[in-house]
């Protein structure tokens, strides 16, 4: 099930300047919730060493890898807190290292 407050996106590759192209577009359109979607552990590995590296800058608040995305883990509990509708996503609970969380900002 898609979640209206979850844009999904798939990463064919994991480049760091798409990605930060989608970020960048995502955050002029109002987003807060992205869900980087990757075809490779590889992939999702390169992808959250730059999502790193962005939260330690201030450009993203926070992410959430899928390994981490069940209802036990502090980050995801705090993302469903202030964005309840994301506890109907397919993924929660699902250990889907495909997936990362990334909340753009807050406010």
């Amino acid at each position: 099930m898609l979640v209206k407050d979850l844009r999904s996106i798939v990463l064919h590759k994991p480049m760091l300047r798409e990605m930060e192209f989608i970020l960048a577009t995502e955050r002029c359109y109002g987003e807060k919730l992205i869900k980087f979607i990757t075809r490779s552990e590889t992939a999702a590995l390169l992808l959250r060493r730059s999502l790193r590296k962005l939260k330690e800058e201030g450009r993203i608040c926070f992410f959430v890898s899928g390994e981490d995305f069940h209802i036990n883990n502090q980050t995801t509990q705090y993302l469903l807190n202030i964005f309840p509708k994301v506890e109907m996503d397919e993924d929660l609970g699902k250990n889907n290292t495909d997936i990362t969380i990334v909340c753009l900002y807050l406010h």
